[in-house]
C-alpha cells in the first residue's frame, strides 16, 4: 500500500514501479445490426403446463393438442387445433381462433382475432392461460440455455428429479381439481451396475436414455419421461389408474425385453422392474408429490424382492 507521499511500504516509489496492462486488443467497437423484430414468446402461467415456454416460430404458427403443431399444449380441454399465432403486414402479433370450443380470450374478452402485445394474457381453457412476451433473441437464448440447465439431466438429457417432482406437483393439483386419477410408474434397470464395471458411467447412461426413449416411445405426449436417480426413470401418467398403469407397466417391460441395447462395442439385452404408486378419486389422499412417488418406490423395492424383471403398485387406498 503507498502512502500520500506516493511511496509503498518498502520505500520504494510507485511511480518507479512499471504495471503489466496488456493494451486493448481491438481498436473500435462495430455496432450490433439492427434486428427484423423481437421474439415472440408464450409463456403457460396456469394450467398442467405452467412454466413452460414456447417461441413462436419466425413465420407463425398452431396451438393446441394434435402432432405436429407449433405449440403443443397438454391441456385435455384445449382443442387439436385450437388458435393461430400470426404476423400481419406492419409485423403486429394476430392471434386467431380456429373455431375451437372453449374459445380464445385476449385479456379477458372472448375474440375470433385480435391483436396482441406484451405482457397481455391469452386464456384457452379454465386451466390453461399464457403470457405474451415480447424479448431479444439474445435474451431467448439465454432463457432457453439457463432452463435445460435446471431441468435437464446432464448425463442423459432428460428431465431430471427436479422437474419430475415438480410435473409431479402440478399434475396431483390438476387431478384433485378434475376429479381424475393420477399414477407414477418407477423403473429400475436390472443390469445397471453389471454395465457400470463392463463400460463405466457412460455406458450405463447410454443404457438409461435408450431404455427411456423406448419407453417414451410407448407412451403419450402428455407423460412425462425422466430420469429419477442412478438407473432408475420415472413416468407420469395423468389420468391413469393404478390398475391400467399396471398394464402400461408390463408393456414397457416387455418391450425393454425384447430388444438389444448398444452400450458400447456390443449389444446386450436388459430388464427393468417397475413400481406404480398412485392416486385415486374417493380413495386416501396424498400430501403432495414426494408421497405419490414414495409409494412407487416402495412398490419398486417390493418388486425387486421377488427378482428381476419384477412389477408392483401402491394404490392410494393402501394402507
Amino acid at each position: 500500500m503507498a502512502d500520500e507521499d506516493g511511496e509503498d511500504a518498502s520505500g520504494e516509489s510507485t511511480s518507479d514501479i512499471e504495471i503489466d496492462d496488456p493494451p486493448t486488443l481491438a481498436e473500435h467497437v462495430a455496432p450490433v445490426s439492427e434486428r427484423g423484430r423481437e421474439d415472440v414468446v408464450l409463456v403457460a402461467i396456469s394450467g398442467p403446463d405452467a412454466g413452460r415456454r414456447f417461441l413462436v416460430p419466425p413465420d407463425g404458427g398452431l396451438i393446441g393438442r394434435e402432432d405436429g403443431v407449433a405449440m403443443r399444449l397438454s391441456d385435455v380441454n384445449i382443442s387439436r387445433q385450437h388458435a393461430a399465432v400470426s404476423f400481419d403486414e406492419k409485423q403486429r402479433v394476430i392471434v386467431s381462433d380456429l373455431g375451437s370450443i372453449n374459445g380464445v380470450f385476449i385479456n379477458g374478452a372472448r375474440v375470433s382475432r385480435g391483436e396482441v402485445l406484451d405482457g397481455y394474457r391469452v386464456q384457452l381453457s379454465s386451466d390453461t392461460v399464457l403470457r405474451v412476451r415480447f424479448q431479444d433473441p439474445c435474451e431467448t437464448r439465454l432463457q432457453e440455455e439457463q432452463a435445460g440447465a435446471q431441468t435437464r439431466d446432464s448425463l442423459t438429457g432428460l428431465p431430471n428429479r427436479r422437474e419430475l417432482i415438480d410435473r409431479v406437483a402440478q399434475e396431483l393439483s390438476f387431478a384433485r381439481r378434475h376429479g381424475v386419477p393420477l399414477s407414477v410408474m418407477l423403473a429400475s434397470v436390472d443390469e445397471l451396475k453389471k454395465v457400470i464395471d463392463t463400460d463405466g458411467h457412460r455406458g450405463s447412461a447410454l443404457l438409461l436414455s435408450a431404455i427411456a426413449e423406448l419407453i417414451r416411445e410407448g407412451s403419450r405426449y402428455e407423460d412425462v419421461v425422466g430420469r429419477y436417480a442412478d438407473g432408475e426413470v420415472l413416468v407420469v401418467l395423468r389420468a391413469t389408474t393404478s390398475a391400467q398403469t399396471k398394464s402400461y407397466a408390463r408393456r414397457m417391460m416387455e418391450k425393454v425385453r425384447a430388444r438389444a441395447f448398444d452400450v458400447g462395442d456390443v449389444a446386450i439385452g436388459a430388464t427393468i422392474s417397475c413400481g406404480v404408486g398412485s392416486y385415486e378419486v374417493g380413495g386416501e389422499d396424498i400430501d403432495g408429490a414426494v408421497p405419490l412417488v414414495e409409494r412407487a418406490e416402495a412398490a419398486l423395492a417390493h418388486a425387486q424382492q421377488q427378482g428381476r424383471d419384477a412389477g408392483g403398485s401402491r394404490p392410494s387406498s393402501a394402507s
